[in-house]
């Protein structure tokens, strides 16, 4: 487990932070009007404890109750879902993410499946999200994430945009928000703290 200092740190440092489980003892993890309440609970706790006003799922347990109470609470805009791993998130023609789901490109935790599709979609004119995520970091996930970085990093031809669930929703919202106003859309990375 993760206290809240930890996660202010994380939050600091730029993390994301998503609604999961909601407390089971507590709430039904069967019936989707208890998650919804349990999801309100987190919430405010979370916006109480951190500052953050959580509004991405990660589906817990490939639950099917958290699907339908998520397409029913205003506090979900966006989830990843395992169930869902055959719907892409394109990132220049995607419009509107609100209420969308995603698994974040294949369904598998095996590094080889990862890198390949990252070369599939590094080369693409229009790739879509491909998202990595891990219940616990082992010395196999921290070995993919360098490779990464050598290939399509810093370390190699700094191809790659490496960004949280938040920053990645809040990019494709605000490109689509100045597609359908006709705007062009200019975004830079500026250092922490600028």
């Amino acid at each position: 487990y993760i206290t809240w200092e930890e996660l202010n740190i994380l939050k600091d440092f730029g993390a994301s932070l998503l609604f999961h489980n909601v407390d089971e003892d507590a709430y039904s993890n069967t019936d989707a009007d208890a998650i919804m309440k349990g999801l309100q609970d987190d919430y405010n706790k979370v916006f109480q404890k951190t500052g953050v006003r959580m509004k991405v799922l990660a589906l817990p347990d490939g639950n099917a109750a958290y699907v339908t109470a998520s397409d029913k609470s205003p506090l979900i805009e966006f989830y990843r879902s395992s169930l869902h791993n055959q719907e892409k998130i394109y990132l220049k023609s995607t419009g509107s993410l609100y209420k969308k789901r995603t698994y974040g490109g294949t369904n598998s935790s095996d590094n080889g499946v990862k890198l390949s599709e990252l070369a599939t979609q590094h080369a693409s004119s229009n790739p879509f999200w491909v998202g990595i995520t891990s219940h616990r970091v082992d010395l196999t996930r921290i070995e993919l994430l360098e490779t990464i970085y050598s290939l399509y990093g810093k370390g190699g031809d700094d191809s790659l945009w490496v960004a949280s669930w938040d920053e990645v929703y809040e990019y494709i919202a605000e490109l689509a928000e100045q597609t359908r106003h006709h705007e062009s859309v200019q975004f830079g990375i500026s250092p922490r703290g600028a």
